[in-house]
């Protein structure tokens, strides 16, 4: 997996957007997801590219190339790897694949920090950057994407709002999240994180949604 996104940092907060996960050689778009915001993945030395410029702004063709960076994949980067690989389902079923191409990866806000409720508090308090909802829509069109942004969202007036932004413009169909095949209403799902749910795979409505990712 190599990860790239635009990154843009001050004296006190770091910011990272329009993040891709990178499988293979390709740049075809397999799946999405939106999570709560950036965590502890930091970008390393390396300059990327300009065949990674090139594939990466067919996915974003207003990239900022000046704050384009490589980063170090994290532990949540690599819970989605398993989710949109199959490794979370049980190996009879033989389900599992190699992956070739792109996961897009937003968040609700941007804010790079490790700490949910660090960060749940920085949202209440602070002017994030906020990616544009159509933006989002238009790197997800017709991908399954993999709503975790976790309970927390759900605790903040500011983040319920922007949570049900993303969850309205996303295809009903397109949507995946614990238990989605029982309820499309925002309401009865707390949308949980992939950490969470990398902890208790083994359970039936778990491995039903790495499934429906497939």
């Amino acid at each position: 997996m190599r990860v790239f996104a635009q990154y843009n940092e001050s004296e006190e907060f770091a910011y990272r957007e329009y993040t891709i996960l990178q499988f293979g050689n390709s740049w075809d778009k397999i799946a999405g997801a939106i999570l709560l915001n950036p965590g502890s993945a930091k970008p390393n030395d390396k300059i990327p590219e300009d065949d990674i410029k090139i594939g990466y702004q067919t996915i974003y063709n207003n990239a900022d190339f000046r704050l384009l960076k490589e980063f170090h994949p994290d532990t949540t980067m690599r819970q989605l790897e398993k989710f949109f690989n199959g490794k979370f389902l049980p190996e009879n079923l033989n389900l599992s694949k190699e992956l070739n191409g792109t996961i897009v990866l937003h968040n609700l806000f941007n804010l790079r920090e490790q700490d949910s409720e660090v960060a749940k508090l920085h949202a209440s308090t602070n002017n994030l950057v906020i990616t544009d909802k159509n933006t989002i829509k238009a790197s997800l069109k017709g991908l399954k994407v993999l709503l975790g942004w976790g309970k927390l969202a759900k605790n903040d007036a500011g983040l319920i709002y922007r949570a049900k932004e993303l969850f309205e413009i996303i295809e009903p169909a397109k949507r995946v999240y614990l238990n989605c095949s029982k309820s499309d209403i925002f309401e009865d799902s707390a949308f949980y994180h992939p950490g969470y749910l990398s902890r208790i795979y083994k359970k039936q409505e778990v491995q039903e949604l790495a499934r429906l990712l497939l």
